[in-house]
């Protein structure tokens, strides 16, 4: 990641979700190999933004802990939105003209996202979503924070589905598919058989 580009993104960690398939415990604190999944995507991500904002809802206290001296911001609308609620806050909070949304259970996200991303989204202005052997991931994208009234447009007609939105605004998509490749780098740990079958890459 050259500093030129460092400069201008922001990330922004989705960590809002309650855990329902692990019990209901919040997910940013769900332990991997003796840390946080929170703490696993912080370490992906700092090298590749200039700043990380952290998306909580009510589990500001239980986060900040884990955010090593980065901010949190909190949804700017009443209940559980999801993951637009929280693009919403982060792109009011930063003053970035990019912001790289990624989910906090996605553990394996590649070190060279940033860089993957910012050529098509500097190129078109668009949104960049990534993908794994065609197969979006709608919360992990690089997002124009120019769009930010898009956004609260979507909210305010109560369109939530992140991947339903995007089809009603132009965008690009990367895919970091390689035949090498063994496991999707943006799989999101949703239950335990899901911790279980990425624990080897851990060396557990």
């Amino acid at each position: 990641m050259n500093s030129d580009t460092n400069q201008v993104i922001d990330g922004l960690i989705l960590a809002g979700g309650r855990g329902r398939r692990m019990g209901g415990v919040d997910k940013a604190l769900i332990t991997l190999a003796n840390r946080p999944f929170l703490a696993h995507v912080i370490a992906r991500l700092v090298p590749q933004v200039s700043r990380i904002w952290i998306s909580g809802h009510d589990n500001q206290a239980q986060l900040q802990p884990w955010s090593e001296g980065w901010s949190i911001v909190t949804d700017r609308r009443a209940g559980h939105l999801g993951p637009l609620a929280g693009i919403e806050a982060g792109m009011m909070a930063t003053g970035a003209a990019w912001l790289l949304t990624v989910a906090v259970d996605m553990p394996l996200l590649p070190v060279d996202l940033a860089c993957r991303l910012y050529p098509s989204a500097q190129r078109t202005g668009l949104p960049v979503i990534a993908a794994w052997q065609g197969h979006l991931h709608p919360t992990v994208a690089l997002w124009p924070t120019a769009l930010r009234s898009w956004v609260s447009q979507e909210l305010d007609q109560h369109h939530l589905a992140l991947g339903r939105c995007l089809t009603s605004i132009s965008h690009r998509v990367v895919d970091f598919y390689h035949e090498k490749d063994q496991h999707d780098p943006f799989v999101n740990l949703n239950t335990m058989e899901d911790m279980v079958q990425v624990a080897p890459l851990f060396g557990l």
